[in-house]
């Protein structure tokens, strides 16, 4: 099972682009009764 939260996001909107949003996450990885930590980053376009 995979449990994330989101740490920090910064969205960026504009008439050119459009919109997306970039945020840094953090959480755990359980499998087989292991616990492991990750962290990654997030992208999100609208």
């Amino acid at each position: 099972m995979l449990n994330l939260k989101q740490v920090t996001r910064t969205s960026i909107w504009n008439l050119t682009i459009g919109g997306f949003s970039m945020a840094v996450v953090q959480g755990e990885l359980s499998l087989a009764g292991k616990q492991q930590e990750v962290y990654g980053l997030v992208e999100l376009i609208m």
